[in-house]
């Protein structure tokens, strides 16, 4: 379980989005050479509503 944190820019827009491994407990920013969203695996979503996030991780998940 992966634990997905929004920072948010002054317009109140996702900037970055911050991914917290439960059992390592590191925090990182989301990057999709690095890292793989699966939708479908049990999440936590904090700092903006869950749709919002899985949508910014969608979008940057195709540009690469």
């Amino acid at each position: 379980m992966h634990r997905y944190i929004a920072e948010l820019d002054s317009e109140s827009q996702i900037a970055a989005v911050w991914v917290e491994n439960k059992k390592t407990r590191k925090m990182k920013v989301f990057d999709p050479k690095k890292h793989f969203f699966d939708p479908q695996e049990p999440n936590e979503f904090l700092c903006a509503p869950q749709s919002e996030i899985v949508k910014w991780l969608t979008e940057k998940s195709l540009k690469n």
